[in-house]
């Protein structure tokens, strides 16, 4: 952040914390203190605190102060940032166009891992053989390489089941 176009907030109030700035964002993409669902939108008026690292969108706090959100509340008040302040907005203000929504991360997917009889005879990730009817935990998926013509692709890795895992697939196998 430049502080060219920051201004200490206590100008426009005095029982805030000194080190807390306000003015004009010039990033995207950073979680909003107050609703980390939320980015202040580039271009727009933000509350930032340096050392807490703190962004909070004028629109953020402006509806955290009027809804009466006591979780966002005290958040600002634990970094020193008062609910009366008045950026002249009102009661029916839509604040909507200060932040951005932001879009939710897919969770990623537990590796598929199976434990088998090899069908093939190849090597587990630790660089030990297996034989063809040998019991294997297969990490399906696991690497993604390049190879000699330059295609990448999806590969499995074979490792040693562990003796837990050994003993439920023989007796998996055996009730069969």
């Amino acid at each position: 952040m430049k502080n060219e176009n920051w201004y200490k907030l206590r100008a426009v109030s005095k029982t805030c914390d000194p080190a807390v700035m306000f003015g004009v964002t010039d990033r995207s993409n950073v979680p909003d203190y107050l609703y980390p669902d939320r980015s202040p939108r580039k271009g727009s008026t933000v509350i930032w605190h340096p050392s807490a690292k703190a962004h909070i969108s004028i629109g953020s706090y402006v509806e955290a102060v009027r809804n009466r959100d006591e979780a966002a509340i005290a958040k600002m008040a634990a970094i020193g940032i008062p609910a009366d302040i008045d950026f002249g907005y009102g009661p029916n203000d839509d604040m909507s166009s200060t932040y951005v929504k932001l879009k939710k991360q897919r969770a990623k997917k537990a590796d598929s891992v199976k434990v088998m009889r090899a069908k093939f005879a190849a090597t587990f990730e630790d660089g030990g053989a297996f034989r063809a009817g040998d019991v294997v935990k297969i990490v399906f998926r696991k690497k993604f390489v390049e190879d000699r013509g330059g295609t990448k692709r999806f590969q499995n890795a074979y490792e040693r089941p562990t003796e837990d895992e050994l003993k439920a697939f023989l007796a998996e196998e055996g009730a069969e």
